[in-house]
């Protein structure tokens, strides 16, 4: 009774509709919205409302036949998109949880950071390739092809090829011993050792 109070003590006026059109340059932010239950009459540019605008800037409009809910003046003209609305064709997420956070992306990708279980999850869709990147100019990439890339500023690398190998470009530098294939770096030995030029048999562990 409060809100219907509200809207029509200031000619206010809450209508549900369809995203029509987004906005760009100066109307970048904005879209149009037409109602069906008014013989999808289309509204002029209408503000999208966000979780944040200053100094963290959240950015997220609704895709064109997304069903939003408006708060309107009394000729449906100017006014502001409040939300998106749930419905039986635009229905939840079925793992979503009351405990998540999360985004799932019309490609497959989604993000999900779990209150109860401490998670965060990433899961990419299909061709994704994900890129994190530091001020100092490291790297880490994942890319579509299956590859995984770590580098650091001065251009060293660790690259895994997605193919069971490794390529390392740089000094690796260890304060311990290595093995490989159960031979050790520091303790194996060779036999066939003779005085001279001549070459050894392969490292034993």
């Amino acid at each position: 009774m409060a809100d219907k109070y509200w809207a029509q003590s200031r000619n206010v006026t809450f209508r549900s509709g369809i995203v029509s059109a987004l906005g760009t340059a100066q109307y970048k932010g904005f879209v149009r919205v037409r109602f069906p239950d008014r013989d999808n009459i289309e509204s002029g540019w209408l503000q999208v409302l966000t979780r944040g605008t200053q100094g963290t800037k959240h950015w997220h409009i609704p895709e064109i036949g997304a069903q939003v809910k408006c708060s309107l003046d009394e000729h449906d003209e100017n006014g502001s998109i409040d939300g998106e609305l749930w419905s039986s064709v635009d229905a939840p997420v079925e793992a979503a949880t009351n405990t998540q956070d999360r985004t799932d992306y019309s490609d497959g990708t989604s993000i999900v950071y779990d209150t109860a279980a401490h998670t965060l999850t990433v899961q990419l869709g299909t061709s994704g390739s994900a890129t994190i990147n530091t001020p100092l100019g490291n790297e880490i990439a994942l890319a579509s092809d299956g590859t995984v890339l770590l580098q650091d500023r001065a251009g060293s690398y660790i690259k895994l090829n997605g193919d069971g190998t490794i390529k390392v470009h740089g000094q690796i530098v260890s304060d311990s011993d290595m093995v490989a294939i159960g031979i050790s770096a520091t303790q194996h030995v060779h036999g066939d050792v003779q005085s001279g030029g001549a070459t050894t048999s392969g490292p034993q562990g």
